[in-house]
């Protein structure tokens, strides 16, 4: 069993998996494109979870992640920038 990732170790890895993707992929155009690719990859966690296969569960949790922050990054311009700290 290895050890345990720290928030840090994750985020790299959710980055990693991002730029990958958002080099082989386009842009999300719409907030219905981006739901529609996160719910694909959250349908194929729940498939790994379903199976009791925990090692593939992560890696799809990883691109759950990384959908996520592409959600984020490739429609923040089309609204408020809800991004900015309130303080």
């Amino acid at each position: 069993m290895s050890e345990k990732h720290t928030p840090v170790e994750a985020v790299e890895l959710i980055l990693n998996e991002y730029y990958r993707a958002a080099n082989q992929h386009p842009s999300f155009t719409t907030a219905h494109h981006g739901k529609a690719v996160i719910e694909e990859e959250l349908d194929e966690l729940w498939d790994h979870i379903k199976a009791d296969n925990l090692e593939d569960s992560l890696r799809e949790a990883i691109q759950v992640g990384a959908m996520a922050l592409r959600y984020l990054v490739d429609l923040s311009g089309k609204a408020d920038d809800v991004l900015t700290p309130k303080i």
